[in-house]
């Protein structure tokens, strides 16, 4: 949770960057200010090109830095955070936490009537993989509990920007390390290009094992 917290930080602190760039925008004239505002990627070409002040370099560092670090933050602790929620349950369901009803008096039944005992069955899990290398050179594969299929997918699409599908297919080249988790069978592997300390450390906070690539 706490790479959540840093991430929305800096994400606020990026905000007011932005902020500050867009009201310079719209002291220099009113059409620049909602050029910002409306077209996209106007306000980057505006920033590099045409922001003029002694303070640029700090607030094009506060904009960008803080947005590009609070994207890779929340990118590692939506998902981790989904895992935890969905390993508490487990271990709820695991213990008996849940409360259940109180039990009824038994009736007495003739002994040819009495059923046998229903045998419990688990919840059937299928895996999905959310393949983000192509933007943060992260994918994991998983099998959540049904509830927690449409969670795990939005963790995926919005805060790793992956790709979302059934069955466990993460590429298998170019891995420099994997994280394996017992929680939902959870496997994610880091591609050439990750910041590995990052990794390993988040994977170990949270309970993972990590392994280097051979």
């Amino acid at each position: 949770m706490s790479l959540i917290v840093i991430g929305s930080i800096l994400l606020a602190v990026s905000l007011v960057f932005g902020l500050v760039i867009i009201v310079n925008a719209f002291k220099e004239s009113a059409g620049q200010g909602v050029l910002c505002l409306v077209v996209p990627f106007y306000m980057f070409y505006w920033a590099l090109a045409r922001y003029a002040s002694p303070k640029k370099g700090l607030v094009l560092s506060g904009w960008l830095g803080a947005a590009a670090v609070a994207a890779v933050l929340l990118a590692i602790g939506v998902p981790m955070a989904l895992g935890d929620a969905a390993r508490s349950i487990d271990r709820e369901l695991a213990t008996g936490g849940f409360a259940r009803p109180s039990a009824a008096a038994p009736v007495a039944l003739p002994p040819s009537s009495v059923p046998a005992p229903a045998t419990p069955q688990a919840p059937t899990r299928a895996a999905f993989t959310c393949n983000a290398v192509q933007r943060n050179h992260v994918c994991f594969t998983l099998t959540p509990l049904p509830m927690f299929v449409t969670g795990s997918r939005t963790g995926c699409e919005v805060g790793s920007g992956g790709q979302w599908s059934e069955g466990a297919s993460c590429p298998s080249e170019q891995v420099v390390g994997t994280c394996r988790k017992e929680l939902n069978n959870e496997v994610r592997s880091f591609y050439r290009g990750a910041n590995l300390a990052q990794a390993q450390t988040a994977c170990t906070a949270f309970g993972g094992t990590w392994q280097p690539a051979p």
